[in-house]
């Protein structure tokens, strides 16, 4: 009789745990959808259905017809190809806007040399667009340029995309119907997916992996080739745009100063994007958040800015392409107050100027000077900028 009774009691009360559990769980459910605006658990899709080819004599517009052109080469892979945007939004045709804004200098064209590889690969663009007559090579850099392609299989076992999205088929019918669960199945993908790229830039960074070496005497090569072809060369990294880059949030920075001591050793100024992508979130930097995680316009719209300044700041780049006239900058102080009211300063922006590039890393060049850095005197030097200039 008393165990009968004990089992009741035991029942009872765990009946009502039960109901309070899932009391809990309608409140909280409840809480999300009055919290969370409608579009927090979508996904964003807004991709061109249609990627317009460009016929070559439409390719630059600024340099046709003209014998006077100037010519930088952008060298890289699937990152710097811009995978996913319109032509008129990848990285290359940014930046040969950003360089043909005003009429002091002579036009100047962006040739893009890229396609999925790694950067021991890419010597061979180097020196094609040197011949083609490149004045500047930039190199852009991804995480991932460490591959060692000569060993596929122990790549693709490493991996982390080939088990992206794996939940089962009834959890995705109830991420459907249900706030709470959507919301927290997408953090823990989100977690997880971010935990195993972590695994494997661990891999590719690892001091024994045969494609670091590769990396670290691609660059050496390429900063040969320049010196022989009497171009000047940069690199720029890209950050890995799925996790948060804000300082002290991003998970990848050893692997940032791995590329930045490389770089260093070889002679090659690096603009690291990192700093200059923190102020936005993974979700405006993919191409498609979680999907896929390619540069978006925004992420390609900033890289170009900061690469342009970076050269006119290295002196790579004539003087006289520096813009006269920057608009909207008065913008700037609403931006800030409205920020303010928010509780999110704009850290390291001023309410009355618009950002500064940050200090580039610039190596300690033992090569020796190009005409340009000698007659501009800013070999290794990056000048302070005015607060109307940017």
């Amino acid at each position: 009789m008393r165990i009968r009774q004990g089992v009741r009691a035991w029942s009872k009360d765990l009946g009502l745990l039960a109901l309070a559990a899932i009391g809990l769980l309608a409140l909280a459910e409840l809480a999300l959808r009055y919290w969370l605006p409608p579009w927090a658990e979508v996904v964003p899709f807004d991709r061109s259905a249609r990627l317009l080819g460009v016929e070559d004599a439409c390719e630059h517009p600024w340099a046709a017809g003209r014998s006077n052109v100037w010519t930088l080469a952008v060298i890289g892979d699937s990152i710097a190809m811009g995978v996913g945007n319109q032509k008129c939004h990848r990285l290359a045709f940014v930046l040969e806007w950003f360089l043909n804004v005003g009429t002091s200098a002579p036009p100047a064209q962006v040739r893009l040399y890229a396609k999925p590889s790694s950067t021991y690969q890419q010597i061979g663009d180097v020196r094609r667009a040197i011949a083609d007559g490149a004045s500047v090579v930039v190199l852009a850099i991804s995480l991932n340029d460490t591959e060692d392609w000569s060993r596929p299989a122990e790549l693709m076992a490493n991996r982390p995309d080939r088990g992206e999205w794996s939940g089962p088929r009834w959890l995705r019918a109830v991420a459907r119907q249900s706030r709470l669960v959507g919301v927290t199945w997408r953090a823990v993908e989100r977690d997880r997916r971010l935990a195993g790229y972590l695994q494997y830039y661990r891999f590719l960074y690892h001091s024994g992996y045969s494609g670091l070496e590769k990396f670290r005497t691609a660059l050496r090569e390429i900063r040969a080739a320049a010196d022989d072809g009497g171009a000047q060369v940069a690199a720029v990294l890209f950050p890995l745009l799925i996790a948060d880059l804000r300082p002290g949030r991003y998970p990848f920075e050893a692997m940032h100063e791995v590329v930045a001591a490389a770089c260093r050793e070889a002679g090659i100024p690096l603009l690291d994007l990192r700093a200059a992508m923190a102020g936005s979130t993974p979700d405006r930097l993919q191409a498609i958040p979680m999907v896929d995680a390619h540069g978006s316009e925004v992420a390609h719209r900033i890289a170009a800015e900061e690469i342009f300044y970076f050269l006119l700041d290295l002196g790579v780049l004539d003087p006289r392409r520096r813009p006269m006239h920057v608009r909207e900058l008065d913008r700037w102080k609403t931006w800030a107050k409205k920020f303010d009211a928010l509780g999110q300063p704009l850290e390291g922006r001023s309410a009355w100027t618009a950002p500064r590039t940050p200090r580039p890393v610039s190596p300690e060049p033992e090569h020796e000077l190009k005409p340009s850095e000698e007659a501009h005197g800013t070999a290794g030097v990056v000048p302070q900028r005015t607060s109307n200039e940017r």
